[in-house]
Parts: structure tokens; C-alpha cells; sequence
């Protein structure tokens, strides 16, 4: 398992690569092979006894890794800085690559959009819901009450001005009326 391990070229890499492709082939054009996913992926799901051990090897695998990330000397942390390296070096190096991964990138980012803004808005909502109208109220006189009481003040003006216009409009021929003396 060494030898397969450190050797990209493998002949068991290979001969496993062609398993696992006609394995899914077979599950993708084979009805009862199909079926038979079916019922192991529902007896995955609702065994008790694997869901009990699926759940106690996450526990210990999500204990080790906190462990492993509290450590000074993080087995996980020097392998993310390696990945970033080794990811960083080869993005650089291959135009190609670039343009792929900005690609992905973007159909990723697209695809999300729709997700992480119906989050964000109902996020925003909830934190409105949760905020005290006193307090609200308060905070809003306090920033910007001046520039509130000139709209006040601004509204009030323009409005008579357009209630007087308004009613000299309506009234024209009673005012004309009390001007001339007819």
C-alpha cells in the first residue's frame, strides 16, 4: 500500500480507477444494480446500529481533530499551509488552470447567490423583528433628529404651500369674484 501510495502511476491506481468508473457506470444504466444502491443507501440511512457508529466515529474523529487543532504543532494546520502552497504555486504557474478555477469559481459563486441572499435578507429581517421601537426610536432622534425636524419643518412649509395653491385653483372664480366685487 506504500508502494501505491507514493506512486501516482500505480497499476492498482489504475486498476481501481477502471473499478470505481464501471461500478458507477453500472449503477447509472443498471436498474437493479440501481435498486440495489437504493436499498443499501436506505439501510445506511436508517440501521441503528450503523447510525450509533457512524455517530460515535464522528465524535471521535471531531475530538481528535480539536485536539489536533489546539495542538501548537497541528498535524492538519501544516497540511492546510502545504495545500495553500501547493495550490498557490500551481495557480500561478498554469494560465490555464487559472482560467478553469476562475470559471468554476463564477458558476460557483452564481450558483450561491440565491442561497446567501435569501440568508442575508432573512437575517436582516429577524434582526429587525428583534430590535425594541423605543430604543430604535431614540438612537434614530439621536443621529440624525436634526436633519429629521428641517424635513419636518421643509414637509409643513411645501405642504401649505401646495394646499393654498390647490385651493386658490379650486376657488379661482370665488376669489376673482371678491376681488373684482361682481
Amino acid at each position: 500500500m506504500a508502494d501505491v501510495a507514493a506512486n501516482p502511476q500505480h497499476a492498482l491506481r489504475a486498476q481501481f480507477d477502471v473499478a470505481v468508473q464501471r461500478y458507477i457506470e453500472r449503477l447509472r444504466s443498471d436498474p437493479e444494480w440501481a435498486r440495489k444502491g437504493e436499498e443499501i443507501r436506505t439501510w445506511l440511512q436508517t440501521d441503528t446500529t450503523v447510525g450509533g457508529y457512524v455517530q460515535a466515529l464522528w465524535l471521535d474523529l471531531r475530538g481528535a481533530l480539536r485536539r489536533d487543532l489546539a495542538d501548537a504543532d497541528s498535524v492538519v494546520a501544516r497540511q492546510v499551509g502545504k495545500l495553500g502552497l501547493w495550490l498557490g504555486e500551481s495557480l500561478a504557474g498554469d494560465a490555464a488552470l487559472r482560467q478553469s478555477f476562475n470559471d468554476r469559481l463564477e458558476r460557483w459563486a452564481q450558483g450561491l447567490a440565491p442561497d446567501v441572499s435569501a440568508f442575508i435578507a432573512q437575517h436582516i429581517e429577524d434582526t429587525v423583528r428583534r430590535w425594541d421601537t423605543e430604543a430604535m426610536t431614540q438612537l434614530i432622534e439621536l443621529n440624525i433628529g436634526k436633519d429629521l425636524q428641517y424635513i419636518r419643518i421643509n414637509g409643513t412649509v411645501v405642504g401649505g404651500l401646495i394646499g393654498l395653491v390647490l385651493f386658490a385653483v379650486s376657488h379661482v372664480g370665488e376669489i376673482w369674484r371678491a376681488v373684482v366685487g361682481s
